[in-house]
């Protein structure tokens, strides 16, 4: 199976897995629809500030869009937006601490749910992926050279990964990427 290098942006940078090119789709009874308009004041995240490390509950939680992304210093953003439009991303309080990410990654046809959490934030995250966990229809792809993306794709443990605020914004880089043929992904995420 292979993965677009799009798809393999995101995910790999938020917390390192080729991002696109194996968009997996089946049903998730546990699926989570993301509401750009949901955070409220309560998950604020604080302007400016230094990078955190060590575990905490989840200081970032709030709802995020796509602002860009990098490969070894290369932007790439309009390359990937053309493939996947909307990459919406929720962070929520984990139950075992840390945080809970979704990405959500939608065009017309095709949208791709992935869930990983996250423990601590700075320049040593570990990220545990639960990988794909649903796609609308079954079986969908972003595009041509995209084979179908399957449930529990991209599942599996990231280190190594630096998580820090950039104002109101999050900066996520990974050191390696599939995305970015093994090369360092930068991605900036938007509140």
């Amino acid at each position: 199976m292979k993965t677009t290098k799009a798809a393999k942006v995101l995910g790999g940078v938020l917390l390192g897995v080729s991002l696109m090119t194996q968009l997996g789709c089946g049903g998730d009874d546990d699926a989570v629809t993301v509401d750009a308009g949901a955070a409220d004041a309560s998950t604020a995240i604080p302007d400016g500030g230094p990078m955190l490390d060590g575990p905490i509950s989840c200081n970032i939680s709030g709802t995020y869009t796509l602002e860009s992304i990098s490969c070894a210093g290369t932007d790439i953003t309009a390359a990937f937006k053309a493939r996947i439009p909307t990459t919406s991303v929720l962070i929520t309080a984990s139950a075992q601490g840390g945080c809970r990410v979704q990405l959500t990654y939608s065009s017309g046809a095709c949208q791709e749910v992935e869930r990983f959490t996250v423990i601590g934030l700075g320049s040593n995250v570990t990220a545990t992926y639960q990988g794909i966990t649903s796609c609308m229809p079954d079986m969908c792809t972003f595009g041509s050279g995209d084979a179908p993306c399957m449930v529990g794709d991209r599942a599996g443990a990231h280190t190594g990964v630096s998580i820090a605020f950039e104002g109101a914004k999050l900066r996520i880089n990974e050191p390696t990427s599939g995305l970015c043929q093994g090369q360092a992904v930068s991605v900036l995420l938007n509140r």
